[in-house]
């Protein structure tokens, strides 16, 4: 953590912490910015979240859910208290989820109302004074999908209906 002038304050050592492993790949991480606490989040396949106080210790974990075993992109809600998470590309039909600041509640959302699984929500962004959320999906491995590289907008808490949805035209 930096303070303002971008001195360290503390630096988080997840080494030695178990079921802490992000692979290759690195996933995000969420800051309450009136309590300073901190949230991790997995990227591909470490279905792990770590809750992290102001001065850098570890004060909460999350297993996951084998329902989204990519997380990619994670933000602090303010309104209603809450991560909001993008990702997906596992083997179900999720790839949002909402995590409550307790950790115990991981909520899959299928954002995409899709009916096929493998799909990642790679992008995200928060818009704190309408309360809606925006994501955007990117092409899987296994090929082109209607799914694909759609710039999406859903309501908070629930993400859902889907409120619209753009193919921005690249495959």
């Amino acid at each position: 953590k930096l303070n303002s002038a971008g001195a360290i304050q503390w630096v988080f050592n997840a080494t030695g912490v178990s079921g802490w492993n992000w692979g290759w790949y690195y996933g995000d991480f969420a800051v309450d910015e009136v309590s300073g606490t901190s949230y991790l989040v997995g990227g591909f396949n470490t279905i792990n979240i770590f809750k992290v106080n102001t001065l850098g210790i570890q004060t909460g974990t999350l297993p996951g859910s084998a329902n989204m075993n990519e997380m990619w992109r994670a933000e602090y809600n303010r309104c209603i208290n809450k991560i909001v998470i993008a990702g997906g590309g596992t083997s179900s039909v999720f790839q949002a989820a909402m995590l409550d600041t307790n950790m115990i509640n991981l909520t899959p959302v299928n954002v995409l109302s899709a009916s096929q699984s493998f799909l990642d929500m790679t992008l995200l962004a928060i818009d704190n004074n309408s309360n809606f959320c925006y994501m955007a999906s990117t092409k899987p491995i296994s090929g082109p999908t209607v799914y694909d590289n759609r710039i999406i907008k859903c309501p908070i808490p629930n993400l859902l209906p889907l409120t619209f949805s753009v193919p921005n035209g690249h495959r």
